[in-house]
């Protein structure tokens, strides 16, 4: 191996190192900010909220949209296995008894 790929080789696995411990160190401290935000909950409010109930309100206001919104996500998830099944369904010719059903879905989805 030559020297400049043992460079090349050592720079990347330095940069995913950080990557990984920055990336790591995100996810402790929001795992962290749950915890003590169910927990404790006064002192939440002075660590991450500088002390300040008002933001409190705000705060859950965002975790309730972000929970929507992945609600929503696995939603379509399930939409999408859904409709892959349905298309091995009807590209092997098999019979569905909710064939009515699916088609009234599909119309609605068009329109």
């Amino acid at each position: 191996m030559t020297e400049e790929s043992q460079y090349v080789f050592f720079f990347t696995i330095m940069v995913v190192n950080i990557i990984f411990f920055f990336m790591w160190t995100f996810k402790f401290i929001m795992t962290l900010k749950t915890m003590f935000k169910q927990n404790y909950e006064n002192l939440y409010i002075i660590i991450f909220l500088c002390c300040r109930k008002d933001k409190l309100i705000k705060d859950e206001a965002k975790l309730a949209r972000e929970a929507k919104r992945e609600t929503i996500i696995e939603k379509i998830e399930d939409i999408q296995f859904f409709i892959k099944n349905m298309k091995e369904i009807y590209s092997k010719e098999i019979f569905y008894e909710g064939h009515d059903k699916f088609i009234k879905l599909l119309y609605y989805i068009e329109n």
